[in-house]
């Protein structure tokens, strides 16, 4: 089969299509990146848009007016303020406008199929799993069947009681059947539906419940191994957000006892002084000195109360506090899948001519049109698969690891 372009089919279940433009709509918040991300959206949906500098005219089709409570729209371009009050939204990073359409294009986009171009089949392979000079040369590529990959689309929030963090959307894609991971595809999926005048052809996916669980159960391991750095990270912010928390807390209890230390001792030096005065009796002036006598004992109680109850809580070690910070500083990190996309692409086997200064090898390998080998190669003497890790270091007298090659 002549090398060339291989057209493959995707099918998506969801928000296929919006996967790229709504991951850079959401991290990389742009002026420009928004524009792009309305129009796609609104042009999807049959919409016509007339575009101006200053203000967007769009006509509806009647049948996919959706939240929208009329066929024609005026929207404003940012980032100028107040214009919600005099337009239908505003097209600008964070506008009550974008987020909306972002979450309709999330949670309602239509069920999509589109067919994307895989790249030539390159000269070379697994050059991130060859070093000493190894070099692998693709010779033939002979396809015998189709396969099918899913490309996932899926976001991930990290987030406190106490504030929100961060969400980011994020590809993954895995073959339907061997689950392995294919980066290539989400790269490729990615690329293609990020351009403005990418496809818009919408058709239903035939992908099966099962499947559908069995994929995102091995995606889900793999990202949630891949973002314990981030987690970690984030874990260590709200660690020290909550000892500063502490420390503040424990400063002002502190406070509050030597304050309240204080004013039992002016209080117990007033009735010291009123007691000094009892040999009088009788008349107004002693009456008075009773009365206040008894408000100051009175505020004694009181604030030597508060005083045992604020030392007690101390000598236990503020546990009840400890536990609210802790509390509100707990991350929680949720990871939700948006859509699952089918693609189908070929696979055969694929002749590769491994060079190394004079010495030279053929090997056949699994590999899919546009994906990249989808089987494991290992080594011959330790049996350790080929990664960018361990790459193939020597091709003497067999196929060897960049160690066992060494250690020869």
């Amino acid at each position: 089969m002549p090398r060339g372009s291989e057209r493959s089919t995707v099918r998506s279940l969801q928000t296929s299509i919006w996967g790229s433009e709504i991951m850079r709509a959401e991290m990389e918040p742009s002026q420009k990146l928004i524009e792009r991300f309305v129009l796609r959206y609104l042009r999807s949906i049959g919409g016509e848009v007339d575009e101006t500098n200053s203000a967007w005219g769009v006509r509806l089709p009647a049948d996919e007016l959706g939240r929208f409570d009329r066929r024609e729209l005026e929207l404003a371009l940012g980032p100028t303020e107040g214009d919600d009050q005099i337009v239908d939204g505003v097209i600008r990073p964070g506008s009550a406008f974008v987020d909306e359409m972002l979450e309709d294009a999330v949670g309602t986009a239509p069920l999509g199929r589109l067919d994307i171009e895989f790249d030539d089949t390159p000269k070379t392979l697994l050059d991130e799993r060859t070093t000493n000079g190894v070099t692998a040369e693709a010779r033939s590529f002979t396809p015998y069947y189709d396969r099918r990959a899913v490309v996932v689309l899926y976001h991930i929030s990290v987030e406190t009681v106490s504030r929100y963090e961060t969400r980011e959307l994020r590809a993954a894609a895995v073959d339907a059947e061997s689950l392995m991971n294919l980066p290539k595809v989400a790269r490729r999926f990615l690329t293609v539906t990020s351009s403005v005048n990418g496809p818009c052809v919408h058709k239903k996916a035939d992908l099966k419940q099962s499947e559908v669980h069995s994929i995102w159960s091995s995606i889900e391991e793999r990202l949630v191994n891949d973002m314990r750095p981030v987690v970690q990270r984030y874990r260590e912010q709200a660690a020290e957000a909550a000892r500063v928390e502490f420390s503040e807390y424990r400063e002002v209890h502190e406070a509050r006892i030597s304050q309240f230390e204080r004013e039992l001792e002016q209080l117990d030096r007033r009735l010291n002084q009123l007691g000094l005065n009892e040999s009088e009796s009788g008349g107004e002036a002693h009456a008075d000195r009773l009365r206040t006598r008894n408000d100051l004992k009175s505020r004694r109680q009181d604030i030597e109360k508060e005083l045992q109850r604020l030392q007690s809580v101390r000598q236990e070690g503020f546990a009840d506090q400890r536990q609210k910070v802790a509390d509100r500083h707990r991350v929680s990190v949720r990871v939700n899948p948006d859509s699952f996309t089918e693609i189908r692409y070929e696979a055969g086997d694929m002749e590769l001519h491994l060079h190394q200064g004079s010495e030279s090898r053929y090997l056949t390998v699994g590999y899919g049109q546009g994906v990249g080998p989808i089987q494991e190669l290992r080594c011959d003497q330790c049996d350790i698969n080929f990664t960018e890790h361990n790459p193939i270091g020597g091709l003497d007298d067999g196929i060897f690891c960049s160690d066992c090659y060494d250690d020869d």
